[in-house]
């Protein structure tokens, strides 16, 4: 979906991306995101990327637009990582718990995509003995 037509083609290298630029927002609405922190403007960009009418509609973008600092906050909107990045210590056990999630739901559901997770994760940890480990812990899809 793109409700806000902020979706724009750019071609790089013969490979075409995708990005959302607010100048293609309605002024009124380009007046506010320029007050808008930065770390909301990424969320921001972030709801425009995943906007599909279920998990993420037009009017949870547009409550991050009308975002009042000095209101309480009233509304929940949804956030979709790219990427998420955990230290040694909490990166391992969630690991960990993700593969025994997996385990306890293929048998109960027979679809091996169903219990698969919907972004890649890549875990590296880094030793303070100057040697450094790498461990890729890959979500295959297939």
């Amino acid at each position: 979906m793109n409700s806000f037509g902020t979706k724009e083609k750019w071609l790089f290298k013969s490979k075409e991306y995708s990005i959302h630029a607010f100048e293609h927002l309605d002024p009124a609405s380009l007046e506010k995101v320029k007050t808008l922190p930065l770390c909301l403007s990424i969320l921001l960009e972030n709801l425009l990327r995943y906007e599909d009418g279920k998990n993420i509609k037009k009017e949870d973008i547009r409550a991050l637009i009308d975002w009042d600092p000095k209101a309480a906050p009233d509304y929940e909107i949804q956030f979709t990582p790219g990427r998420v990045l955990l230290q040694d210590f909490t990166g391992v056990p969630v690991v960990a718990d993700l593969t025994a999630m997996r385990s306890e739901i293929l048998p109960s559901c027979g679809r091996r995509r169903s219990a698969m997770s919907s972004l890649d994760m890549t875990l590296m940890r880094d030793t303070t003995s100057g040697a450094t480990a790498r461990l890729v812990c890959s979500t295959s899809r297939s």
